[in-house]
């Protein structure tokens, strides 16, 4: 928990400094990815097919998560509405950051600094493309947060959204200064298994909570409409 303190300044500090180094050298970056993983595998399984399971490996973390996801949902047929959208995100990010705690319980390798030290280039940009799709999360989470203050939403709808919100850009905060400013540094990450274990506890936590807020919504609905029958 010591690492939070001071993180807003921290912040502040290196996110203007961070946008320019992305935007000198994101083309290097893209350019020397698939050279630098079609190395890799080259000895293992040749020089046909080593860009492309380079490729399949840099991606599975971020895939198998959301195939996970999509089998769950799978069965769901109502509407998309906004919450169930967030509780989709969230868990995804709970099933993805607990495959890094696991990984590195049981391999002994922290997965982050383990794909940073095979390729930092690819690294990187797998750590832009995450951080895009954070930013479209909390997005959402804010035209939530409007949107319950803004009509005639119940007292758990409004704590779930201020919960849920704070929990969103604390873990994105500390991610950020822990894994995205040192990518950008080109420094290994500051992660462990500890730190991958409470990002999925947190998501988890929220999403255990806005699905039991969804469900008694869903009795207090039922129950009016057997009132107004009766």
């Amino acid at each position: 928990m010591s690492d939070f303190t001071g993180l807003p300044g921290k912040f502040q500090q290196s996110l203007i400094p961070d946008l320019e180094r992305i935007s000198t050298t994101s083309k290097n970056y893209l350019t020397k990815a698939n050279k630098q993983m079609t190395n890799q595998f080259k000895p293992i399984v040749g020089n046909k097919y080593a860009a492309t399971i380079a490729s399949a490996v840099s991606c599975a973390f971020l895939l198998i998560p959301l195939l996970l996801v999509s089998l769950l949902f799978n069965r769901i047929k109502a509407y998309f509405s906004l919450q169930k959208l967030l509780i989709f995100v969230q868990v995804y990010l709970s099933i993805y950051f607990s495959i890094l705690c696991l990984s590195a319980l049981v391999t002994g390798l922290e997965p982050l600094k383990f794909f940073y030290a095979t390729s930092q280039s690819t690294y990187v940009c797998l750590q832009v493309l995450q951080t895009l799709g954070y930013v479209l999360y909390l997005l959402l989470l804010l035209m939530y947060l409007v949107l319950v203050f803004s009509t005639d939403s119940g007292l758990g709808s409004k704590v779930l959204g201020l919960a849920q919100t704070f929990v969103g850009f604390a873990v994105g905060l500390h991610y950020y200064m822990s894994v995205f400013h040192r990518a950008v540094l080109k420094q290994p990450p500051k992660t462990n298994w500890k730190v991958h274990g409470i990002y999925a506890t947190c998501f988890l936590v929220i999403c255990l909570f806005a699905t039991a807020e969804r469900r008694k919504k869903g009795y207090l609905q039922e129950g009016g409409e057997e009132g107004k029958k009766l």
